[in-house]
C-alpha cells in the first residue's frame, strides 16, 4: 500500500477514517425462497426495504462486509434436508471484477429450529463510483425454505477500511 500524503487531501473535507453502514431487518415476518426465485435476487428486510447498503469512496479503499441470516425449511415439506444458498452481492463490479464476492450454503431440515448464519467479503473499490452491496438469494436444491427479517438475525454491514491508502 502507499499512504497519501496529508498534503494531497482536500482541506475542505473530513480526514478519511473507517466508516461503518449497518442496515438491519425490519419485521417479524417469515420471507418464502425457492429454486423458482432468480439468483441475484435482493432480500427482503421485511417491511417493503431491501437489505442492501451503499457506498461511493472520495480514494480508492476496501470495504468489509458482512451479513447474517436466519433459515430453516417450511415445515410443509417432505423430512430431508434442503440446502439453500444466500450471497454478498456488489453492483457494479469491484476494481477486482468481483460482483457475488461470497456465496454460503445453508442446510435445511424442516424438523429442526432456525438455524443462522453468518459470512464475509472484502470489497475493492474505486474512488467516485457509487457502490451497492446487498444480501441475495443464491441457489435452492428445490422446495421452500425461508429466512426471518427480524432485527437481531437479519443484517448487512460494511467497514470502510484504509480509504486513500491503496
Amino acid at each position: 500500500m502507499t499512504p497519501t500524503n496529508l498534503g494531497d487531501l482536500p482541506s475542505n473535507l473530513p480526514f478519511p477514517n473507517q466508516r461503518v453502514q449497518v442496515k438491519r431487518g425490519a419485521a417479524v415476518t417469515d420471507q418464502a425462497v425457492s429454486n423458482l426465485i432468480a439468483a441475484g435476487t435482493k432480500l427482503s428486510d421485511g417491511a417493503g426495504g431491501l437489505m442492501e447498503i451503499f457506498y461511493q469512496p472520495r480514494y480508492a479503499c476496501y470495504w468489509l462486509v458482512r451479513g447474517n441470516i436466519i433459515v430453516k425449511a417450511r415445515s410443509d415439506q417432505d423430512g430431508n434436508w434442503r440446502r439453500c444458498d444466500f450471497g454478498l452481492y456488489i453492483s457494479p463490479a469491484d476494481a477486482n471484477g468481483v460482483t457475488l464476492g461470497f456465496s454460503r450454503p445453508t442446510n435445511n431440515y424442516p424438523t429442526l429450529e432456525w438455524r443462522t448464519y453468518a459470512f464475509s467479503f472484502m470489497f475493492k473499490l474505486n474512488p467516485g463510483i457509487t457502490y451497492n452491496t446487498y444480501l441475495g438469494f443464491q441457489y435452492s436444491t428445490g422446495y421452500w425454505q425461508l429466512y426471518h427479517p427480524n432485527t437481531p438475525w437479519h443484517r448487512i454491514f460494511g467497514v470502510v477500511l484504509g480509504e486513500g491508502e491503496i
